[in-house]
């Protein structure tokens, strides 16, 4: 479903019952939000889940990438690098 007004445009994509994403992009703005929305994942069919989100790209970022799983804390990430443990 994709909805285009003044200052914003959206666009959401269904997955099943229990999984949709939605990207929204702000007019005047260079980047592009997420909301990724999962649950409740069904068991009753005695089948394991693991669910992600991938996203393959060509922007230069030296690894470095940004998630915010709770709404309340940005944290900075680099693939492939633990800081506790040796990779």
């Amino acid at each position: 479903t994709c909805t285009i007004g003044q200052s914003v445009q959206t666009a959401v994509i269904t997955f099943s019952d229990w999984a949709s994403l939605e990207f929204i992009l702000y007019h005047d703005s260079e980047s592009v939000e997420l909301e990724w929305t999962v649950g409740p994942i069904p068991i009753n069919d005695g089948v394991g889940k693991e669910i992600i989100l991938r996203f393959d790209t060509d922007i230069a970022s030296q690894s470095l990438y940004y998630t915010d799983a709770n709404g309340r804390e940005v944290l900075e990430r680099k693939r492939d690098f633990r800081p506790t443990w040796n990779y």
